[in-house]
């Protein structure tokens, strides 16, 4: 195998040892086919990045830490990869770590394999544990700062947060859909998980703007689906049963498909439907008027000012720059 970048950059992107990627690249033996892979996969993330960003003054390393569904995570892939090129004279290249569901260890484990690695920033997307801020902390203390996106965490040493003003956008949520139903109808709050603090800021949004102005609508709120399709299935459909009022969905954490077939499975009728992100399976829900109303973010802003905050930690932007908050937009099926 031969290729353009070093051995160190290759084991940097990669997360593995020098003598690894040497092992791979020289097709020698005793080498896991997992991590082969891994080798690979790296490489072809650097060409990528390389290509459309050429070299310039300063690189950036960052590694990009997600739990969240794959829908998700490509969609902030997708924003990184149109976004990075354009953060002239640094150049930044990025490394994932991504999964649909982390066990608390695993993602630990992984934050501190950075940490000891090194790093010119980490972009979290996790839970809200006491391990994950006892993580952040540490990073801190190596110098690494970590800025999160969509869903903050607790920790005072996270450098900042990107995203949406979650309870704001819930709230919003709540007075569409309120004035969409009738007296009387029910409303399930669907979250993928608890831990979520952007997805819990939400959800009690939503709860107090409800609670003020549509008293006569209540709220059941489901959990722990972890936005994946057969686990919120089942979640819903258990609800429906229990609850035979529903008449509405507000999905801050995904899983729409699973929903619909829930209600479908149930032979119930939903009248609104409101969910978060233009991923592409809400565009084509939206496109198919499955779905109300979608409140979106835009994630390539949001890419760029997960750089901004890295840049300016490294000095390489003044530390008076302003650096915005996340505005959204609200779309239906004919936005």
């Amino acid at each position: 195998m031969t290729t353009k970048h070093s051995l160190k950059e290759i084991a940097f992107q990669a997360g593995v040892s020098l003598a690894t990627v040497d092992r791979v690249i020289h097709g020698r033996s005793h080498v896991h086919a997992r991590t082969k892979h891994r080798v690979e996969a790296a490489i072809a993330d650097l060409d990528a990045q390389y290509t459309s960003q050429g070299r310039t003054s300063r690189s950036f390393a960052i590694d990009v830490v997600m739990e969240a569904p794959d829908r998700f995570t490509k969609a902030v892939r997708h924003a990184l990869d149109r976004e990075l090129p354009t953060m002239r004279p640094a150049s930044f290249r990025a490394r994932f770590h991504t999964g649909q569901v982390f066990a608390n260890n695993d993602l630990c484990e992984t934050l501190k394999a950075i940490a000891k690695r090194g790093s010119h920033g980490v972009l979290l997307k996790a839970r809200d544990t006491q391990q994950v801020n006892d993580m952040v902390a540490h990073l801190a203390g190596q110098n690494i700062p970590v800025v999160t996106l969509a869903t903050d965490v607790s920790s005072p040493n996270r450098l900042a947060y990107v995203g949406m003003d979650n309870a704001r956008a819930g709230a919003s949520a709540a007075w569409l859909l309120g004035k969409m139903l009738d007296r009387g109808d029910g409303i399930l709050l669907v979250q993928s998980q608890k831990e979520f603090m952007g997805e819990d800021l939400r959800a009690q949004g939503f709860a107090r703007a409800m609670a003020q102005f549509f008293p006569d609508n209540p709220v059941h709120r489901i959990t722990d689906g972890a936005g994946l399709n057969m686990p919120t299935q089942t979640l819903v459909q258990a609800a429906l049963e229990d609850h035979p009022h529903i008449r509405a969905v507000y999905s801050p954490g995904g899983g729409n498909r699973a929903i619909l077939a829930a209600f479908q499975y149930s032979n119930r009728v939903i009248k609104a439907f409101a969910a978060h992100d233009l991923d592409a399976a809400n565009r084509q829900l939206l496109a198919d008027k499955k779905l109300s109303f979608v409140i979106h973010h835009h994630l390539q802003t949001d890419a760029r000012r997960v750089c901004q905050h890295i840049l300016r930690f490294h000095k390489m932007l003044p530390q008076d720059v302003q650096i915005g908050t996340s505005e959204f937009t609200i779309v239906t099926p004919f936005s």
